[in-house]
């Protein structure tokens, strides 16, 4: 799974992202937008219309937007 964060600016729900999916046991794979490691992957989440994170990806099925608790339960 590919989590998307926000590193740079303040993103409360990435955090809590994370901290959900490894209390979890939840593997994962951070992708900072905000950084210039991930920028090509910037342009595509907002060509594909995301503006908000966190965004998780399994595969090619989006998983969450944003942060619910909910949705990391059921994985």
């Amino acid at each position: 799974m590919i989590l998307y964060t926000k590193v740079n600016e303040y993103c409360p729900q990435c955090a809590i992202a994370k901290v959900a999916l490894k209390e979890r046991g939840i593997e994962f794979e951070e992708r900072a937008l905000d950084t210039d490691e991930w920028a090509k992957e910037r342009e595509l989440y907002k060509d594909l219309g995301f503006r908000a994170a966190p965004l998780l990806i399994r595969g090619e099925e989006v998983i969450m937007t944003g942060y619910d608790p909910r949705v990391i339960e059921t994985l």
